[in-house]
């Protein structure tokens, strides 16, 4: 019966086959087996140079044109230039390749843009360095080269990247790559400077994902600084060396703490691709949709006063007289189990000319002066209808008790029920502190120290063997939290995660429906006015 179907139905079984099963299917025959090559061959990983040598080695240069998505890692001793050569050659045989994860032990050859201005139809890149930072560096102009050489790239994920001593001037106290001067220019784009805020001058970039990677950069904050994309999902990691480095080197750093800078910097990016003034909101271009924070922002605000002058004596960039920003098109926020919950901030006074008297600030209601309360007051008034809030295990108990104030805030900024009688117009305050929100997630992340992955489960939370006290607070910590939700009319969930390694991306636990689905209360789905559902993931 299988071997009278024509070709074409054959090829639309293969394709609808599990990848996993596209194997035995093409044992049948050989006619099956040309017809399953596609699924075959349709996602391709490679876990060393070697492993790259054996499939060119073996398998039929035109199979190629049959992969989709490729994961290759070029771990080995040889030379680089002979691995940039070969990894060139066959990515210009791939034509239809549209996912492209590059595992990389270091820099390779910058000729290897020229296989990427090939790749018409790649529109999501991933670059990791899973080499020692110090030892083999990924530069940043080589990346970028890279990144700017593709004609649809839409998705973007950098991961461990080094900067570069000609565009990094003011960090001393990270390693910085000093011999990627010999990176020319692109052909086609000779005035782009190769470093980290030019990927923001790629027009088709639409989501920006970067980890383990300095963010400084002085042309963050430059009103010269080319955006040509428009970005619907920024994520933004933490870079935790310099402190280590710094001492290791013998650097005194530049006077402020690692998380102060990258907070400095959190906030320049977001403004770059997102903020836009008040009074300018209904001409704002800005698409943002997903933010994901590993660092908090300030007291004052996104596009605060400028930083310290050492680290941006290169940049002309003048403090905004204006700090009450908004992102009026962001839907869903993520804060990351490194985010700094419970770090204090001190509160800064806005002047008298950025206040409206009527409209207090949000970070007023809130109990305490920490980095999660001020972050919440930047945003609130974004349209954002989910946020998912992931913590480690030790800090659920505290993190739940600080969910809990927000959503009690919350609800006390709703707007009342209104007399039918003439009354005098209500200020904005109350109506638009997170008005839009429908869903609030929590994610308790396993520490990567702890060998154990697997918990029993005791009522809606996780129980801890070794510790059923601590386990009991956290499930009562749970409940109460399902309560104020439900109370509140929010959507909610509770989730278990580890750490993936590397700390770059989350692997969740599947948990039963009880607490997979911690809330009963209805919530409207909410499209866009473009028609699209807001629906993000990590």
């Amino acid at each position: 019966m299988w071997t009278q179907l024509p070709p074409e139905l054959k090829l639309a079984v293969a394709d609808l086959v599990v990848d996993t099963k596209s194997r035995s299917l093409a044992y049948v025959d050989r006619a099956t087996y040309d017809a399953c090559l596609p699924a075959l061959f349709r996602t391709i990983r490679l876990e060393n140079y070697s492993s790259l040598q054996h499939l060119i080695k073996t398998v039929p240069a035109h199979y190629a044109r049959f992969i989709h998505r490729l994961d290759v890692c070029t771990s080995s001793s040889v030379p680089v230039i002979d691995k940039t050569t070969l990894l060139s050659s066959f990515l210009q045989s791939c034509v239809c390749l549209k996912d492209l994860t590059l595992r990389l032990d270091g820099s390779l050859h910058y000729t290897l843009r020229d296989a990427f201005v090939t790749l018409s139809d790649l529109t999501k890149l991933t670059v990791i360095n899973c080499a020692n930072e110090v030892e083999r560096p990924l530069s940043e102009r080589f990346v970028v080269s890279l990144c700017a050489s593709l004609p649809r790239l839409t998705h973007l994920s950098l991961d461990n990247i080094s900067r570069s001593s000609l565009h990094a001037t003011d960090h001393a106290a990270i390693p910085l790559v000093t011999n990627d001067n010999s990176i020319p220019p692109l052909p086609t784009l000779p005035h782009l400077t190769l470093s980290l805020p030019s990927l923001l001058s790629i027009p088709t970039l639409r989501a920006l994902s970067i980890h383990n990677t300095h963010l400084g950069d002085p042309r963050w904050g430059e009103d010269t600084l080319e955006v040509n994309c428009r970005l619907e999902s920024l994520d933004l990691g933490g870079y935790v060396y310099s402190h280590s480095y710094s001492s290791y080197a013998g650097f005194s750093g530049t006077g402020m703490n690692e998380e102060e800078e990258m907070r400095m910097w959190t906030e320049r990016i977001v403004r770059a691709v997102g903020c836009c003034q008040h009074d300018n909101f209904k001409s704002s271009s800005s698409s943002l949709v997903s933010l994901s924070l590993t660092s908090s922002f300030s007291p004052s605000g996104l596009g605060s006063g400028s930083p310290a002058p050492s680290l941006l004596s290169s940049s002309n960039t003048k403090p905004n007289p204006n700090p009450r920003m908004t992102l009026p098109s962001l839907r869903s926020l993520h804060l990351s189990p490194f985010f700094p919950y419970f770090s204090p901030v001190s509160p800064t006074a806005p002047s008298s000319s950025d206040v409206n008297p009527d409209e207090p600030l949000p970070s007023e209601d809130l109990e305490d002066e920490d980095a999660f309360s001020h972050s919440l007051s930047n945003l609130a008034s974004s349209p954002i209808e989910r946020i998912e809030i992931q913590c480690y295990e030790d800090d659920l108990v505290d993190v739940c008790k600080k969910v809990e104030g927000f959503i009690r805030v919350r609800e006390a900024r709703q707007p009342q029920p209104q007399p039918r009688v003439p009354t005098r117009k209500t200020s904005s305050s109350s109506s638009s502190f997170f008005k839009h929100l429908r869903q609030i997630d929590v994610v308790s992340v396993k520490d990567q120290d702890q060998d154990a992955f697997s918990a029993s489960r005791c009522g809606s939370g996780f129980v801890d063997p070794l510790d059923e006290e601590d386990a009991l607070e956290r499930a009562e910590a749970l409940r109460s939290l399902q309560h104020v939700c439900r109370e509140a009319r929010l959507a909610s969930s509770v989730r278990e995660a580890r750490m993936r390694i590397g700390g770059a991306s989350l692997e969740y636990l599947d948990l039963d429906v009880d607490m997979g689905s911690v809330s009963t209360t209805t919530s409207v789905e909410r499209v866009g006015v473009d028609g699209r559902v807001r629906s993000m993931t990590i």
